[in-house]
């Protein structure tokens, strides 16, 4: 039997008390009205014990196995409050109350739901005999597992022989293993690497867990252990107090201190107790400090540039080495390359409705997109807006894509196909994003009806395509970008993710980022970009502060590639420190039902 403690919820009878309904507060007062209790006990089974009071009344837990039918007493499945990451099915094992007070037969119905209150399975009605145990199971297909950041999961059993379903038990219970980094590139011995694992199994009285740390370039043995305390706010949440420092000198990484070299590779990991056997990883990377593109001068039969000389003021003044003519910008072009990366604020992702064309159902935790009507009157659209503000007007975007996480398949059916195409929307909507939360603007009208000109951003998505958790990336082809570049002057775009329209429910569900413990799953639209003139420097007034995730497409360094070499460097007011945030996807919430 494992150490995990063994939940039931326990119904008394209670003659002055009304049971809270599932379905409201307002359900009708039955005979000997029931109240939920809770306790740690062990399952009562075999022949009614009038004298036992969890016998009385209705048990309830789960469980990693099914209930074996058929065996009186039936065998035991072992209750569990805590599962595996990767976990694909779990069991709702319980027993109706036994005493000639209840009924011979009860009719009920069994429900799993998320942290958000979203359905994950309904067992649908289901009649049973007095005191009999019986076992439902949730399994999620082959290839998928039930999401940990789901957590706390509620089990509830409803009573439906009255005039309302009735609540008559529930559980709580838990899926889930994580560690992450909280960036996932750092820049510089100044920044510290901070750690959160997520460890729903962790024992209650254990205020601290271990995580080790090591780098690519550290010497053998290497690494340091890392210790995270227990937070006092989220559940099965340990934190770095203190985190891991870099040193870029060091021969042997110790205590916090991680050796390191430009450019290194960071790997965090971390065994949970729960399963000692499984080895939970995350990377980041890091890099030294303020570095800066070197600039790239264009292949030229004539002598090379002339010195650039920085002068007080907003961008440098060519100073002529020699007698030769002034170059202009278009004669010897250099290209800052930047890395942004953008998050909308909580009002400035969501979703519109068809059936409420004139509202908005922005600041919720999730986006929808597609048919959410079996006769098609429900259409939803996912709608994202980006601040753009500082990108200069006249950048040129040599790349760009937007990361969402899926968080909910529950009304997505392979079999009927469809698309979900990213598209990115004309000025229309822009004056409209109010960002405080106001329920009318933008709306359905002004983000789906009134735009002329919606440009698709790329390929679209399937069916296929789309699962829990999964990150989703929609690449912006070359027209989406050229499109992009107009909306600069403006300093903001918006973004609205189309799904199929049919008269069915087929539809797909993400993170907004803004539901109660979603902050690393916000939709990130990433940009690169560079500005050509010898002339422009990042204004001191919008510092670039992207978020950067390092692969081997934008390169940080340039290598002159001109002949003969020019005689002469180029100087330009260095760039502002880069700070590499990111968000982190990790395994979480799946949250099946909108009501709209």
């Amino acid at each position: 039997m494992e150490r995990l403690a063994r939940l039931t919820l326990v119904v008394g009878f209670c003659a002055a008390l009304l049971l809270t309904s599932s379905i409201g507060a307002n359900a009708p007062a039955i005979q000997n009205a029931i109240a939920l209790q809770q306790a740690t006990v062990t399952p009562t089974y075999g022949p009614c014990d009038l004298s036992d009071p969890q016998a009385l009344g209705w048990q309830l837990y789960m469980s990693d196995q099914p209930l074996l039918s058929g065996m009186s007493p039936p065998a035991e499945p072992p209750p569990r409050e805590v599962f595996e990451t990767g976990t694909r099915q779990v069991y709702a094992v319980f027993r109706t109350p036994c005493g000639n007070k209840w009924p011979e037969q009860v009719t009920v119905s069994v429900q799993m739901r998320d942290r958000n209150g979203g359905i994950q399975y309904d067992s649908g009605p289901m009649t049973i005999g007095r005191n009999r145990w019986q076992s439902v199971e949730w399994s999620v297909p082959a290839g998928r597992s039930i999401p940990s950041g789901g957590s706390p999961y509620v089990t509830k059993v409803f009573w439906l022989d009255q005039a309302r379903p009735t609540h008559v038990a529930e559980v709580s219970w838990v899926v889930g293993v994580s560690i992450r980094f909280d960036r996932e590139a750092y820049s510089g011995e100044d920044q510290v690497a901070r750690l959160t694992v997520i460890d729903y199994g962790a024992d209650p009285g254990q205020d601290f867990v271990t995580a080790h740390v090591s780098s690519q370039t550290d010497p053998s043995p290497g690494g340091i252990d890392v210790l995270l305390q227990r937070s006092s706010v989220v559940r099965g949440q340990f934190e770095t107090t203190d985190g891991v420092h870099f040193d870029e000198n060091c021969t042997q990484s110790s205590g916090n201190v991680l050796c390191v070299t430009h450019e290194d590779q960071i790997l965090a990991e971390y065994r949970s107790a729960l399963d000692p056997n499984q080895v939970f990883t995350d990377e980041a990377r890091w890099y030294r400090a303020n570095f800066t593109p070197t600039p790239t001068w264009p292949p030229s039969p004539t002598p090379g540039p002339p010195t650039l000389t920085p002068t007080p003021g907003p961008s440098p003044t060519a100073t002529p080495a020699t007698p030769s003519p002034t170059p202009t910008p278009t004669e010897f072009p250099w290209a800052t390359v930047v890395p942004l990366t953008a998050v909308p604020g909580q009002y400035d992702v969501g979703s519109v409705s068809s059936k409420i064309p004139d509202q908005n159902l922005l600041g919720t935790y999730a986006v929808y997109a597609g048919s959410y009507n079996a006769r098609g009157q429900n259409k939803l659209y996912g709608a994202f807006h980006f601040d753009l503000s500082s990108v200069p007007a006249n950048a040129e975007i040599t790349e760009a894509w937007l990361d969402i996480v899926g968080l909910s398949s529950s009304n997505l059916h392979p079999e009927l196909g469809g698309e979900w195409t990213l598209k990115i929307l004309d000025g229309t909507a822009d004056g409209t994003w109010t960002g405080g939360g106001h329920p009318y603007f933008p709306t359905y009208r002004v983000l789906v009806e009134e735009p002329a000109t919606v440009v698709p951003v790329g390929p679209s998505l399937g069916p296929e395509d789309l699962a829990n958790e999964a990150v989703n990336r929609f690449i912006f082809n070359q027209a989406a970008r050229d499109f992009l570049e107009t909306r600069l002057p403006a300093g903001q775009v918006s973004l609205r993710l189309d799904g199929p329209l049919m008269d069915q429910f087929q539809s797909f569900t993400w993170y907004s980022g803004y539901g109660s413990g979603d902050q690393d799953k916000k939709p990130v639209l990433h940009l690169v970009y560079r500005v050509l003139g010898a002339t422009w420097t990042p204004s001191p007034t919008s510092p670039v502060t992207p978020t950067f995730t390092p692969s081997a497409t934008p390169t940080v360094t340039r290598t002159p590639t001109n002949t003969p070499e020019p005689t002469a460097t180029a100087t330009a007011t260095p760039m502002p420190h880069i700070a590499f945030d990111r968000p982190v996807y990790y395994t979480t919430s799946a949250v099946a039902i909108i009501e709209v």
